[in-house]
């Protein structure tokens, strides 16, 4: 890399992910050491004072935490001597890895920080990091490039994090990167609707977490798309949690194409002209661990709160943010950030109507800003308001107690009723005098909202209609 990069500027066109780490779950641990150690002499004689030799992670861990650091330190000088990634020896042998070297290592360095959540942070030669989940047995190591040679480095990202570009870059502690913003929130919402012709619209404020079946707001969700493909008259392609894709992609209708959050970075697979409407359903969080292990990689430790198993507007991982940066940095990086840059598939070529199903969505990529707490744009009716409804079909105007003679509710609850139908526009008051008379408004007039499968009401924002 220095050689390739000498005198030459170095330019990342958004960050880097994970280009510069492996990733061992817990069998993959397993293996790669197992099979290490298993043609090492150096591990095969009894070790640390014990009558059996080392030959598991457990006993690799256990040999670091009990045996005389005189022992550890003598052990860990041969594997630090060795090559420590891309061995073609070690990576050509049966469950193998070029970088099994690397994984022992990160598991027997007796210097390592326990982060008190479960995650050790060990610091390797070359500038690589390791982050151990004593949890779930998972380790990534990150090997940022070497770019010591290079004459300047250069990152563009439209939704940066400041302190992951800095950690996967592998910038020193003493160095941060020189942040320059090119446009401000409001320059930025102009530039998306002037010049790029997008219109994002936010449907709900709750943050709707889609990665279990269970969160998944059905009825919802398919009376939305319903709703989108009848105002537009085109069908929309979603983008949204592989759980969701699966389990909703089952009984929608009308969606041209769908994708989920995970595979869409980068993707220009809905840059045609022929997908102008998109939506984006739910957010997705990648769960605690994954979360604190990416911490851990850039040397921070996250706190898991009681809260922390509420994915809702509250969850917090109890680290500060450094000026320019979101609240909750690293949460922001894996939700709001990521439907950002799902909205902006969308018709990249022309612009494009996309509709957020999730409050996880920053202000300035709205064009009328979030919706509020209070407003519903996807409202189910009770059988009490359909038999209203159903009563003044014929385009009757009846007095409450009218309407009472014509259905099964009490009449109390032909009043509770007729207020909501009110304002949600599908009813309205023609006196001002009481007894008020009622009649149904035009379903077809403009700005009206969508009645889908005669139990979901959908109204939705940037319609004549709608009023926030």
């Amino acid at each position: 890399m220095p050689e390739v990069t000498r005198n030459r500027v170095v330019v990342f066109d958004e960050d880097p992910g994970e280009s510069f780490r492996l990733e061992f779950d817990a069998n993959a641990v397993q293996r790669v050491v197992g099979a290490y150690l298993e043609e090492n002499p150096d591990f095969d004689e009894p070790l640390g004072g014990s009558d059996d030799p080392v030959q598991s992670v457990g006993d690799l861990r256990g040999y670091r935490k009990y045996s005389p650091d005189e022992d550890v330190e003598a052990l860990l000088r041969v594997v630090r001597t060795g090559q420590l990634f891309d061995d073609p020896v070690l990576a050509d042998r049966p469950r193998g890895h070029g970088a099994a070297r690397a994984v022992v290592l990160s598991l027997l360095e007796s210097r390592r920080d326990d982060l008190n959540n479960g995650v050790e942070r060990v610091a390797l030669p070359g500038n690589a990091v390791a982050a151990y989940d004593d949890i779930d047995g998972v380790l990534y190591i990150r090997r940022p490039p070497n770019l010591s040679a290079a004459a300047g480095v250069v990152g563009l990202d439209g939704t940066p994090i400041h302190r992951i570009w800095e950690g996967r870059l592998g910038c020193p502690p003493e160095a941060e990167l020189q942040y320059e913003r090119v446009l401000c929130d409001r320059c930025r919402r102009q530039y998306l609707m002037e010049v790029l012709g997008y219109r994002v619209y936010n449907t709900t404020p709750n943050i709707k977490p889609y990665s279990r079946q269970r969160h998944i707001s059905k009825g919802k969700d398919l009376a939305l798309i319903e709703a989108v493909y009848l105002e537009t008259g085109v069908e929309p392609a979603v983008i949204t949690t592989k759980t969701a894709e699966r389990y909703l992609g089952r009984e929608w209708t009308h969606v041209q194409a769908s994708s989920h959050y995970g595979a869409v970075r980068g993707s220009n697979a809905f840059a045609g002209d022929e997908i102008q409407v998109g939506i984006v359903l739910g957010s997705q969080h990648p769960g605690d661990r994954e979360i604190l292990r990416l911490a851990a990689l850039s040397g921070d430790r996250l706190e898991l709160s009681e809260r922390h198993l509420n994915r809702g507007p509250d969850l917090s991982y109890g680290v500060a943010a450094r000026p320019e940066e979101p609240e909750n940095p690293y949460l922001t990086y894996f939700r709001e950030h990521v439907v950002v840059q799902s909205v902006l598939r969308f018709g990249r070529s022309a612009g494009a109507t996309v509709y957020v199903h999730t409050g996880a969505v920053p202000d300035w990529i709205l064009t009328d800003g979030p919706i509020g707490a209070e407003k519903s744009v996807i409202r189910e009716r009770c059988a009490g308001e359909r038999e209203v409804i159903s009563a003044l079909s014929d385009g009757a105007e009846l007095t409450a107690s009218e309407i009472g003679t014509r259905v099964t509710i009490a009449e109390r609850t032909v009043y509770d009723r007729l207020g909501p139908l009110s304002e949600w526009c599908i009813i309205e008051r023609v006196t001002e005098r009481q007894p008020h008379r009622w009649r149904l408004l035009d379903p077809d007039r403009p700005g009206a909202g969508y009645v889908i499968d005669d139990q979901w009401y959908v109204r939705l924002p940037g319609t004549d209609g709608f009023v926030d």
